[in-house]
């Protein structure tokens, strides 16, 4: 799994210096070890592989720190039940205990990366052109969000499909925001925010994970940031645009 992130940053009306970011790559292998009677699939996964990859303009004792956290993924383990429509029903993740907060907020983005990049099939039997709408409430960086998928089946050969996906996020507003890695002297409120992507997967019906899958989720965001060492609050904005691909082997 490749992930590329590019983000904006306006503290203030003023804006920040862009950072170019490397790519992070995560590698995973996967079993299954057990099939319920009504179609429940467990399986374990391992991470094989976890680094950061190309050019980057981050200052080096925060690449390093990224580094050091990603690397320290290697070999880490968990389980997965999903449904045999392709839904996650529960993920557990089995952490050595000099895991900090900050490390395990990084395998949960991770986790939910890969969520991402899954297809979850409706329960009626479908047919080419079939449009579908999955709805989740996910909470990523401490915000609340609602996020509607639309998949389209766009192409049928006996036991492989694809997929056209396109994303919708939206949160509530006046929200406060409470996540590992904010300043504790300082309290954040969601204002807004809103986000689009578009994708495809392509799924072989007899694989676990989709054979590859790629995803463009683009965001924009504004808080409200109160320090108690200011005589008043600052408006803190941001434009994401992260890119995922997945391939299988």
């Amino acid at each position: 799994m490749i992930m590329k992130m590019d983000m904006g940053l306006s503290i203030g009306g003023k804006a920040a210096p862009r950072n170019k970011v490397p790519a992070t790559v995560m590698a995973f292998e996967t079993t299954v070890n057990k099939i319920d009677p009504n179609g429940n699939i467990h399986y374990k996964f391992r991470y094989t592989q976890a680094d950061l990859v190309g050019d980057s303009s981050v200052p080096p004792a925060a690449l390093k720190e990224l580094r050091t956290q990603l690397q320290n993924l290697k070999g880490i383990s968990g389980t997965v039940v999903v449904d045999n429509r392709g839904q996650t029903q529960l993920g557990k993740f089995d952490l050595p205990q000099r895991f900090d907060s900050k490390a395990k907020l990084t395998l949960k983005q991770i986790s939910r990366s890969v969520e991402q990049l899954s297809a979850p099939l409706p329960e009626p039997a479908i047919g080419l052109g079939a449009k579908w709408r999955v709805t989740t409430n996910p909470t990523i960086g401490g915000i609340r969000l609602t996020q509607s998928a639309t998949y389209e089946l766009i192409k049928l050969q006996e036991d492989r499909a694809t997929l056209r996906v396109a994303i919708a996020q939206q949160a509530p507003p006046q929200q406060p925001i409470e996540a590992t890695g904010l300043p504790k002297n300082a309290s954040f409120t969601l204002k807004s925010l809103s986000g689009s992507g578009q994708g495809q997967t392509d799924l072989k019906l007899d694989r676990l994970i989709p054979l590859y899958s790629s995803m463009v989720v683009q965001s924009n965001s504004a808080m409200e940031v109160a320090n108690v060492s200011a005589k008043a609050p600052m408006m803190m904005e941001t434009d994401t645009k992260m890119e995922l691909t997945l391939k299988s082997k």
